[in-house]
This record gives structure tokens, sequence and C-alpha cells, in this order.
């Protein structure tokens, strides 16, 4: 454990942050050698913070989730970088969608729109794939758009290699396919139980009981403080299952996914970290993760070879494998409201270049 001075900087940042609940972390591939955790889960009825409290991890879910069960496909030959969507949604032969291949989803480059307002049109997981298939596209392939839209369609495609049901036509829960088990013990659906397999974070607390969950915002669409259940309304209207939002996790959860991403093979952290799109910003961006640079949120001082993602509900996972560490920043920064200008944005930095000062032994 290193000595408490060298994170009183990275303390004191923490301490002082203006969200209401915050736990962060600095993990080697040993474990944990800087933990916090303080304030309020919910600051309408006052519950304190506590180790056992899950945070809403927004679109953490596409790294932590639906990224590395797409990496095992890729690995296993099963899926290719370069297979195009047309071939797995047949009414998308020729439309500019079905042109996009799984690299482009990956990359946010399908030309989809960023988003758009399901949550007001359909009611079902399976209306809500299908309206994104009829969509139009609005960028031309290859153009840089960041959108929930491609990897709620990556989540979906995982789900038909999972059940073997290539039409999509999914049963109730419950209920089986042609012989194969669609959900497991709670009526799990199969991105879930590919969640569970990887061990770090999970889909529904509010249905699997799995503890007390740190709240969000005031949703004036459902007329309630949102805790327990999922804050993005898209995948709630998918139940709470989702490729691109809707995984759940503790402090403890995703730090295990940190040393996780730490110990990856280099057949993985070659094809992840290769840069293969910019965003507007300067930043490069790999597959599913954002890639280190001056103006990213893993701060200026992280290394060409770091990878990260944030979250919309304040969350954010940065790596650093040649450094060999990672942060974790965890906080409810929407909570009760995400009209909170910058600060989550200065702070995901802040922390970030506090911690390459701390590791670099620089006091």
């Amino acid at each position: 454990m290193f000595e408490a001075a060298r994170f009183k900087e990275i303390q004191a940042l923490l301490e002082n942050a203006p969200m209401p609940a915050v736990s962060a972390a600095v993990v080697t591939r040993t474990g944990p050698i800087f933990t916090h955790q303080h304030g309020i889960a919910n600051l309408e009825t006052g519950e304190a913070l506590t180790p056992a409290h899950s945070y809403d991890l927004a679109s953490l879910t596409k790294v932590l989730v639906t990224l590395p069960a797409v990496l095992d496909l890729l690995e296993a030959g099963v899926w290719t970088l370069e297979r195009r969507l047309d071939s797995f949604y047949p009414q998308l032969e020729g439309k500019p969608l079905g042109q996009a291949t799984l690299e482009n989803l990956l990359t946010h480059t399908s030309g989809q729109h960023a988003t758009q307002p399901l949550q007001h049109t359909a009611h079902s997981r399976l209306e809500v794939i299908g309206q994104i298939l009829e969509m139009d596209t609005p960028n031309s392939l290859g153009h840089y758009e960041y959108s929930d839209l491609g990897f709620i369609l990556l989540g979906d495609l995982l789900e038909r290699q999972v059940t073997g049901d290539p039409a999509r036509e999914m049963p109730l829960l419950g209920q089986d396919s042609d012989g194969l088990q669609v959900t497991g013990v709670g009526g799990l659906y199969p991105l879930e139980r590919l969640a569970l397999e990887r061990g770090h974070v999970r889909y529904r607390p509010d249905v699997q009981g799995k503890g007390p969950c740190v709240a969000t915002e005031f949703d004036s669409w459902r007329g309630r403080i949102i805790q327990g259940e999922v804050h993005d309304e898209k995948a709630y209207v998918m139940d709470g299952v989702a490729g691109h939002a809707g995984a759940f996790g503790t402090l403890e959860d995703v730090i295990k996914a940190a040393r996780f991403w730490l110990e990856t093979s280099e057949q993985w952290l070659a094809l992840m970290t290769a840069p293969r799109v910019r965003e507007k910003s300067g930043c490069p961006r790999g597959l599913g993760w954002v890639l280190g640079y001056p103006t990213c949120s893993g701060g200026t001082l992280a290394s060409a070879r770091a990878f990260g993602h944030t979250g919309f509900t304040g969350t954010s996972l940065w790596v650093e494998p040649e450094r060999g560490y990672a942060t974790v920043l965890l906080t409810n920064r929407v909570h009760p409201t995400r009209e909170t200008g910058d600060e989550i944005i200065t702070l995901r930095r802040e922390f970030a270049d506090a911690v390459h000062r701390a590791m670099s032994g620089e006091l």
C-alpha cells in the first residue's frame, strides 16, 4: 500500500467534489491501492452512501458488458469486424445501414443518429430494435457520431448469438426457444447472463435484489426520482437490459472490472487500442474505448496507450496498461437533475491527472 501522503491531493479533490455521492479508486493488477467513498445516496430521503451501494454505470455498460462479449466472438472467429449488418438483418439489404459493419458499430461510424427518444414510440425490446432498423441514417458511413443506437444493435446481436435465434423472435421470459433456454434463474435475459458470467456488474438490481442503489435523476417522464432502476429511458423500455446502458455496480465491482482490463491479453489490447477514428475534440477512438489524448477525460497526462470510457450518470473508468494502474470514478452527478454544468468533466480530468502525478512519484 502506498503511503497516504501520496494520495493527499486526490483525497482533497474528491472530498470537495460537488456531486452528492462519490466513490473512487486507484487500482493495480494486484488490487486497489487507494479507495474513497463519501456522500448521500438519495438527497430526497437523506440515505447515506455505503460500500454496498451500486451505481447506475450508464455507458460503461458498453465496455464492461457488450465489448468483451463481442471480443470473445471475434477471437473465436465466430464474427469478424468486417461483417455487415445486412447479413444479420435481411431487412437492411439495399439500405445504407445494411452496409455498416460491426467495426462501424464499435467505433460509432455507422452513420446512425446519436440518439432518438424511442421511449415515446416503442413499448418493448423488440419495438426498440425494429424502430432503430427502420430509421434513416443522417450521416455517411465512416462519419463519427457517438451513438447509443449502434450499441443497442450490438446487444441485440449478442442475444441472438446466445439464443441461437437469428429471427430474434424472443419468447416471453421463462420460456424456451427451439429447445434453447432463453432465460435462467430469476428470468434473466441473455445479456444479463453474459454480464453475470463476467462477474463484474449486473443488470436490474431492483429485480434481482442485489442491494441498495444510488439515486439518479428526477425523471419527469416517469414522474419520480430514479433509484434502483436504469436511468436511461431507452434501456428502461427494454426492461433495463441493453447493450448501451443498464449495468449497475458497486465500487468493488468496478474495481474487479478494472483489474480484468489491466490483465487483458496483448492480442485484445492491440485490437482495442489501435486508433480508428477521431472525435471532434481530437480524441482518438479504438474499438469501444476512447484512447489517451490530452483533451480526453483521462486527463492531460494520460499515456497514448491508455483507454477509457465515461457514463452519462457520472461514471468513468480509465486503464493505463503500460503504467500498470487504472482509475475508477463513480458519482451520481445527475442527482437530482442533469443540469449541473461541466463539473463532472472537470473532476474527471483533475482526478486522472492527480492520479498520474501520484503514481509517478510527484508529490
